[in-house]
């Protein structure tokens, strides 16, 4: 949720959005669904730390019983200590939020290497301009996007952002703990004259209502941001001098308002989803059909995000509450009634039950485990059959008897062109060759093999439609799990049926997802120490983090803040010292080539006039349209295409070439609205690029995403940029 981005309803996939590429209600209902996701985990981490350990596990090992005994005698001690540890974590990931907007967001790029001594001064270089202004807006809702100077240069924003949501880890903490401390405080308020837990709870939600106005506003002043934070210290502090204070006169009391808050709290952040998806909705319907679904980015990844979230949180919560129930139990010392033996009595358990959501959460995570495990079996049954089948619903230009008739014609060009080295083999030799597309078995495994990585590289389409299924039918799930904690429902027939439903069969899968975080993070270390599959975190992190953080600003900093003024450096460099430049852009070079040649008064005007670029395998369209469309509009891949073209020219040849393989299941083309440019553009070629090999060998391998470099046709097209700019 950190940078993704939605059109305008007045936009359509060919020309864009209409204004600057951004409506300001969708970018407060996305803001308040990235605000909804620190909501949830601070609540869920405040009930884990607050009631799971510090009121249940801290006092369970007192009396005659071994185990844990800490401050067996003050409950309010116990959660205060829970809120503590609560808030110590919303400020640690503050400060590495912090901390990565100083390294990157305040930092200024470093300019290119040094002209040599006697090198020409740049005449008209992107160092005469002014360093962009910092802006109190979000990247996304700068005015041209892309195309503005002042579209990296957002840290007020960031620094903004960053108090809301500190201020929502700091004051949920508080209003978890004032709720816990009500009870006791209403047994012992004799004579005192502010019921201080009150007070907490209520200062809490100010702090929470602060917050919300500042990320729906989206331009808060540094004053609204310091108010904010500033009440929500206060409600945690009022809450800790409570619990210091008072909170040892209830250890009878069962403290069941914690339970109560925590599910209005999860009820809460949930509905704040709603805007999204509303506005979402109701744009969907003029979206232009052929898009890979109605819905875009922000609302798929919204849900999948809050699903993820919820699933490791609540296994903590589900196998930490199982576990406390194994332990023996000392009466004494329990925030529950109990009897003189320590066990519970019949009144004492269901008033257990009715503030213990432990039931209810591995209820919730176990139906939540099993659902994305039928979702992943669907998805490989539907990816076996959908590439690897041919069935009635395959296109006829995906099956592999055209696929082999568009080979035969494109071999047929190819090696009828003239260029040196495409020619069929001849002389003494030829006899050791031999042709792929010969009849025979080889051959029709070969042409369905290229048949299929057709078909696979439309896997795209297929899996955006499988995470928006699969992040609607999680997140039914985990709402409806999560509406039954309410008061009122959670004692009620259903909630009580949703809570037993946690000792059926399938209850080991909760260990599974508490085992997911730290097993995709040993997946990675490994994947990291292997230099072939780091690429493959590469390619991720490279996506994930391109953009300027605009709605959570606890995710990775941009790397592109640095990385695209440093390549425009580069280029007004070369272009100074009387050098012609050709960009050949792989897929994420390609985007972060389109960000220099798209950003007004980074290049300098000589250099535009030198540069040409040749992208290959780019998701300019096939994934960053699709993903972040009000940042690559339709209007800025227009404009990179026209500002490529010599101003000089009688025809619309602009100096820019993208090829791509239809085997390519990232990269593609780049739809632009004039027909004439998109035809001097974009340019296929096919792949494998030769059918011939040595008798014996393997036969040709299939190029698809990674393969360009082998393939002299691409270097063809940087030998035309090159004569392009000589001419």
């Amino acid at each position: 949720m950190a940078r993704e981005t939605r059109p305008t309803s007045g936009s359509d996939r060919r020309t864009g959005p209409r204004d600057d590429g951004t409506t300001r209600l969708f970018q407060a209902c996305a803001r308040l669904a990235a605000i909804a996701l620190t909501i949830t985990g601070t609540t869920s981490l405040s009930y884990l730390t607050i009631d799971v350990l510090g009121l249940r596990w801290l006092p369970s090992g007192c009396g005659e019983v071994a185990g844990v005994c800490v401050l067996p005698d003050h409950p309010g001690s116990r959660a205060v200590l829970g809120a503590l540890v609560a808030a110590a974590l919303g400020l640690v990931i503050s400060w590495l939020g912090r901390r990565s907007r100083n390294r990157y967001e305040d930092a200024a790029c470093k300019a290119g290497a040094p002209a040599p001594p006697d090198a020409p001064a740049p005449t008209d270089s992107a160092r005469t301009a002014s360093a962009p202004r910092p802006r109190r807006v979000a990247a996304s809702e700068v005015s041209r996007g892309l195309q503005n100077r002042d579209f990296w240069a957002t840290s007020p924003f960031h620094q903004q952002l960053s108090a809301a949501h500190l201020a929502v880890g700091l004051a949920i903490p508080g209003v978890v703990v004032g709720a816990v401390l009500l009870p006791l405080d209403a047994a012992s308020s004799s004579g005192r004259l502010v019921a201080w837990p009150t007070v907490s709870v209520g200062l809490g939600l100010l702090a929470l209502g602060f917050a919300l106005v500042l990320v729906v506003s989206g331009r808060g002043s540094a004053t609204h941001s310091r108010a904010t934070l500033a009440v929500a210290s206060v409600s945690l502090g009022t809450g800790v001098v409570s619990g210091l204070t008072w909170g040892h006169d209830g250890d009878a009391v069962l403290l069941r308002s914690g339970a109560n808050t925590v599910s209005v709290l999860w009820v809460s952040a949930l509905a704040l989803l709603l805007p999204l998806i509303l506005q979402q909705l109701a744009v969907a319907r003029r979206w232009v059909r052929g898009d890979f679904f109605p819905w875009s980015a922000p609302v798929v990844l919204v849900l999948l995000s809050q699903v993820s979230l919820q699933m490791a949180l609540l296994a903590m919560i589900a196998l930490a509450g199982t576990w406390l129930r194994t332990l023996p139990v000392d009466a004494e010392h329990q925030v529950s009634p109990s009897d003189a033996g320590g066990e519970l009595t019949a009144e004492g358990a269901a008033a257990a039950a009715r503030t213990d959501l432990a039931p209810m959460a591995q209820t919730t995570v176990t139906l939540l485990v099993l659902l994305w495990l039928l979702l992943l079996l669907a998805l490989l049954v539907g990816f076996f059959f959908g590439t690897w089948r041919i069935n009635a619903r395959t296109p006829a230009h995906l099956r592999p008897e055209t696929v082999r008739r568009d080979l035969v014609s494109a071999y047929a060009a190819r090696e009828s062109s003239g260029v040196p080295g495409w020619a069929p083999p001849s002389g003494p030799d030829a006899a050791f060759w031999r042709s792929a597309l010969r009849p025979g078995e080889s051959g029709e495994a070969w042409v369905a093999g290229i048949a299929r990585f057709y078909r696979i590289a439309r896997v795209s389409r297929v899996l955006a439609r499988f995470l928006t299924a699969a992040g609607i039918l999680t997140f039914a799930v985990l709402a409806l799990g999560t509406v039954l904690t309410l008061p009122g429902l959670r004692e009620g027939s259903l909630g009580q049926a949703w809570a037993e439903q946690s000792v059926g069969p399938f209850r080991f899968l909760a260990w599974g997802a508490l085992a997911l975080p730290p097993a995709v993070l040993g997946l990675v270390a490994t994947l990291w120490r292997n230099q072939n599959l780091r690429r493959i975190i590469g390619v991720a992190f490279d996506v994930g983090t391109c953009l300027p953080r605009s709605f959570h600003p606890f995710a990775p900093p941009s790397y592109s803040e640095r990385a695209v003024p440093e390549l425009g450096e580069r280029i007004n460099r070369l272009a100074a010292n009387g050098g012609r430049v050709i960009v050949a852009a792989h897929s994420q070079g390609s985007v972060l080539t389109a960000c220099v040649l798209a950003r007004e008064g980074l290049l300098s005007t000589e250099a535009r006039q030198r540069v040409a670029l040749v992208s290959y395998g780019s998701p300019l369209t096939t994934l960053y349209r699709w993903a972040f469309p009000t940042v690559f509009t339709q209007d800025v891949l227009d404009s990179l295409a026209a500002g490529l073209v010599p101003p000089e020219a009688a025809t619309a040849r602009p100096r820019w070439r993208n090829v791509y393989y239809l085997t390519d299941y990232i990269g593609g083309r780049v739809d632009l609205s004039d027909p004439a440019l998109d035809a001097e553009v974009n340019r296929w070629m096919v792949d494998p690029p030769t059918r011939w090999y040595v008798r014996g060998e393997p036969e040709p391998r299939i190029a698809t995403h990674t393969g360009y470099g082998n393939d002299d046709a691409l270097w063809r097209e940087v030998d035309a940029m090159a004569a392009a700019l000589d001419g």
